[in-house]
């Protein structure tokens, strides 16, 4: 574990197999289909809040993806933006924590070695959902 952190040899088990690249893409997306995929997880959404008694609080945490807070990748920005824009379609609260992501830095709010949140990750996510929520109150 304490040799994979090391740059050359993390590189090294990379190139022979053992270790696959830290924080790389695993799937692609292909910009045509942003509509399609944002549509359809706010559909899902829809129905989600449908199944709930009505006047529960309802509120979507959009999570940014690692490559859009560390890389800034475009077609990882244009979905949130485009499922942002049918959540706000389809008038369903959300909260949007990237700007504290990108503020706080990729290196404090994810673990080294995978893409998922440190401590202080999920501790801007439940800040922001939070404040949201007390909003709603």
């Amino acid at each position: 574990m304490s040799l994979k952190r090391v740059a050359f040899v993390q590189e090294f088990l990379v190139n022979l197999g053992f270790l696959k690249k830290p924080h790389s893409v695993n799937r692609s997306i292909v910009p045509e289909t942003l509509p399609g995929i944002a549509a359809s997880t706010v559909r899902e959404l829809t129905r989600l809040r449908a199944m709930l008694p009505a006047g529960t609080p309802f509120t979507v945490l959009v999570v940014p993806t690692r490559f859009e807070i560390r890389d800034n990748t475009p077609i990882f920005a244009e979905l949130r933006r485009a499922v942002i824009g049918e959540l706000i379609k389809n008038e369903i609260p959300m909260v949007d924590p990237l700007l504290a992501f990108k503020l706080t830095g990729f290196g404090p709010t994810h673990f080294k070695h995978d893409g998922h949140w440190s401590a202080l990750g999920h501790r801007i996510a439940a800040d922001a959902l939070a404040n949201r929520l007390k909003l709603a109150e």
